[in-house]
């Protein structure tokens, strides 16, 4: 069964029907993915999304087959309390149908339009992150509120010590005065 309205070449079918497992990218990924689902459900769905889309860039699975896996989230209670993932997953719904039918102009350059708009939907989705401190291995929420205020300080790095050990580190810096051998 071959569908002419996909990004496959030479008309070949728009669904993937081989093993996830069989592609690398996702058995890499499994371990942290399946530490993040217990820690984070919201950066769990980030994280998938977004290796789903590199995947469909790649070529290795379609872009419907990859609209589909991420619209298959929207019936997650859990996940779709949160308006973002939502919209996101409803409009991946959307792109996981042929051409024709996932977009209102029906032709693969709206598709290519809609695909990019999905794409900036997920990169742009702002959440609690789960990250862990790189002192006491502990896991720790990076709060959507820190993330905008480190944005509106245009501080681009994400801190590597949960803040008990922040804390406990500035604490601990010697705070002896420097003076230069000119003075």
């Amino acid at each position: 069964m071959s569908n002419i309205h996909t990004d496959k070449p030479k008309h070949e079918d728009d669904i993937y029907t081989g093993s996830f497992k069989d592609i690398p990218e996702l058995q890499e990924a499994e371990p942290y993915l399946t530490e993040l689902w217990e820690l984070n459900k919201p950066q769990f769905f980030r994280h998938l999304s977004l290796l789903f889309l590199s995947l469909a860039d790649k070529g290795k699975i379609t872009r419907q087959t990859a609209a589909y896996k991420i619209a298959g989230w929207m019936f997650d209670k859990e996940l779709t309390t949160i308006p973002e993932i939502k919209k996101i997953a409803m409009f991946a719904g959307q792109l996981e149908l042929p051409y024709p039918h996932a977009t209102a102009k029906g032709d693969k350059a709206s598709y290519d339009k809609a695909w990019q708009k999905l794409q900036k939907m997920i990169q742009r989705l702002l959440i609690d992150r789960t990250f862990f401190c790189s002192y006491c291995n502990n896991p720790y929420l990076f709060t959507i509120e820190e993330q905008e205020v480190y944005a509106s300080l245009s501080m681009t790095y994400i801190p590597n010590r949960c803040l008990p050990c922040r804390d406990l580190h500035k604490t601990q810096i010697d705070h002896t005065t420097i003076t230069c051998e000119v003075c």
